[in-house]
């Protein structure tokens, strides 16, 4: 934009249009009057600005900075996202200032949103019209192009989401070194450098688009409202700090390659988090260490706030849930190379759940194949990949809960039973703290069936079962869950690798397992009023499947996703 050898001391400068433009050449901008990018422009700067004017310098579009600097003694702001509608105002024919209604001035319209820079739209207005000046005085502003029209009229002043990007290893802070500065909210940002120090210290709103094309640590608790970006390696979360992702937001971007490493400090129990707002279905948090992709799915029933993070010494998930209610899916992932050669031959693979004293038993479905474990829980706190320590020579084939006249049936069937001592039937309230209710002696016989009543049971009730061997080593079922005042239908795990449970199923039902070509790959019809049916998907083929529900003339269908 400049040449050689000017020297620029006291104008101010406004960049408008649409097109990239660039501020360069070999000059000297020496105290910069003031410093403004309008809506819709996008400046590339290659030469540093020293703003040293009285009146205040503003981006209400995009500026790429690279690695150059902006100071001085100006004040420096990116602005807010705005539209103002129905501004009052009175034109003069190819006049270039209107004056708005000065008690609308004061009030609606003032010199919060009324900015050098701003779009400007209305009858008599021309297109891509700027403000370039104001005085607050008079209540008028000053338009880039001239009025065609005369008399009163109703303006919109608009201004989008600020864009500032930069390639300077300090940062925010390092780039923008006024005597003032403030970064509006959802200001959109992109780091195109390294860096350990990325966003303002001094001004902390939550941010618009983030989009990291470097590896960056996070230098503060950041909250984004528009889409976070992960282009090119690792962004790493330090301990006692959150990104967090509102209910506006979303992640892009993200793989194996390039997810968010939560820093952990084993003395202390800090731990950086990656928080998700208002997960409703299966939502992905892409975590790590600096060795390890270790991402960790959440599928909530209902509405719910989570934050995770995960570290090793035995690989741990700290998945928290902040905000919400009932069970939600759980999904963990890792890489081969972290599996022992004695853990890779296991199949009864599960997650465990730390209480906050005691690691508790394993209890979903892993695969080794897919380096996947899910299970469902109520309660939320560090959890663990394992595999049950039984090598009891028995498997689960089916377990099922009834409900039969205000009492609950629980029935299981076992294949290839052999020195197991007896079965304990376990009941929990809260889905964490079981209780045995029962036990009934092991036949040790190639197939076998068994059932106990649950006289007495809640509103809510988790069962599962304890396989109990000669030599005192055990291993449990899944968990079922028998609301005999809800019935509502519910697949989990959903995602699910090996077996899958569907509850709250009405008085004889039938349920098939279809395929997006509408072929029933798998059916079953559940004893008379049980509420509860597990059935084994691990020989599926991976991918989306319909779960039917068909009770008399009633269908109910359920979406399914096999790992």
């Amino acid at each position: 934009m400049f040449g050689a050898g000017s020297s620029i001391t006291s104008s101010n400068l406004l960049m408008m249009g649409t097109a990239l433009q660039t501020i360069g050449g070999g000059g000297t901008f020496n105290a910069l009057g003031g410093f403004s990018v309008a809506t819709d422009a996008d400046v590339l700067l290659n030469r540093s600005l020293l703003l040293n004017g009285s009146s205040s310098s503003s981006v209400a579009g995009k500026l790429n900075v690279g690695t150059n600097t902006i100071s001085g003694t100006n004040n420096f702001q990116t602005r807010a996202p705005q539209t103002v509608s129905g501004t009052p105002a009175t034109l003069t024919l190819n006049s270039n200032t209107v004056v708005i209604d000065p008690s609308y001035y004061s009030t609606s319209v003032n010199t919060a949103n009324v900015s050098i820079g701003l779009l400007v739209t209305g009858t008599g207005i021309q297109p891509n019209t700027y403000i370039i000046g104001t005085n607050s005085l008079n209540s008028q502003i000053t338009l880039s192009k001239p009025a065609t029209a005369a008399g009163a009229t109703a303006l919109t002043i608009t201004g989008n989401a600020p864009t500032l990007a930069t390639a300077n290893s300090g940062g925010i802070d390092a780039t923008v070194t006024t005597n003032t500065k403030s970064f509006g909210t959802n200001t959109n940002y992109i780091f195109n450098a390294a860096t350990v120090a990325p966003f303002s210290t001094v001004s902390t709103n939550p941010t618009g688009n983030i989009t990291f094309n470097a590896p960056v640590t996070l230098n503060r608790n950041v909250t984004a409202n528009g889409i976070v970006t992960l282009a090119n390696g690792n962004i790493t979360i330090p301990v006692s700090d959150t990104l967090r992702i509102t209910s506006t937001a979303s992640l892009a971007g993200a793989n194996a390659t390039s997810y968010f490493v939560t820093e952990a400090n084993a003395s202390t129990g800090g731990q950086g988090a990656l928080r998700i707002d208002n997960i409703t279905t299966n939502t992905l948090f892409p975590i790590g260490t600096v060795s390890n992709y270790l991402p960790a799915t959440v599928s909530p029933v209902t509405a719910s706030d989570f934050a995770a993070g995960v570290f090793e010494g035995i690989t741990v998930w700290n998945v928290t849930r902040i905000n919400g209610t009932g069970d939600a899916a759980l999904t963990t992932n890792w890489p081969q190379s972290l599996e022992g050669s004695t853990f890779s031959s296991q199949f009864n693979i599960g997650i465990m759940h730390h209480d906050g004293t005691a690691w508790g038993g394993v209890t979903g479905s892993g695969n080794n194949a897919t380096n996947t474990a899910t299970a469902t829980f109520t309660t939320f706190a560090p959890f663990a990949v394992g595999a049950d320590p039984a090598t009891l020579p028995m498997r689960w084939k089916d377990v099922s809960a009834s409900l039969i006249n205000g009492k609950v049936k629980i029935g299981w069937t076992t294949v290839g039973e052999e020195a197991i001592r007896n079965y304990e039937v376990e009941r929990s309230f809260n889905g964490r703290n079981f209780e045995t209710i029962g036990s009934i002696t092991a036949r040790n016989s190639v197939e076998n069936s068994y059932a106990l009543i649950d006289a007495a049971p809640s509103a809510v009730n988790y069962y599962r079962i304890k396989s109990i061997g000669l030599n005192g080593e055990f291993k449990y079922s899944s968990i079922l869950k028998v609301s005999p005042g809800k019935a509502e239908v519910q697949v989990y795990p959903n995602p699910a690798a090996d077996v899958i449970s569907i509850t709250g199923l009405p008085a004889k039902a039938k349920v098939r397992i279809i395929n997006m070509a509408g072929v029933t790959v798998q059916q079953v019809q559940p004893a008379l009023n049980s509420l509860v049916v597990t059935m084994p998907v691990a020989s599926l083929p991976k991918g989306s499947y319909v779960i039917q529900i068909e009770a008399g003339e009633k269908v109910e269908t359920k979406l399914f996703q096999k790992l």
